[in-house]
């Protein structure tokens, strides 16, 4: 299932990347995504077209958890900028 996939991919990266979740409501994300996928068939994400973005979110959420290295709280005020230098705080405090 899409849960393997993503457990084993999470897996084969944890000692040369790091891994963020980004703790945010869906809803937002949801419409931002959906303005850069144009053509969501051919993106490769397992069950999209069956369950839609949400769904898949939803199913691999825990596991995004689970692998994070590091999890950010975000709001809805945050910026591109903003999450940017939030992720660059964390990794220059772990360094």
């Amino acid at each position: 299932g899409t849960g393997n996939a993503t457990s084993n991919t999470i897996q084969n990266t944890q000692n040369t990347e790091k891994h963020f979740f980004l703790h945010h409501k869906l809803h937002p994300l949801y419409d931002r995504w959906f303005l850069v996928i144009k053509n969501k068939s051919r993106r490769g994400i397992v069950g999209l077209k069956a369950k839609g973005l949400k769904g898949v979110f939803y199913e691999r959420k825990p596991l995004y958890k689970k692998y994070a290295d590091f999890s950010i709280r975000l709001s809805s005020e945050y910026t591109v900028r903003d999450v940017i230098k939030k992720i660059v705080n964390v990794i220059e405090k772990k360094s």
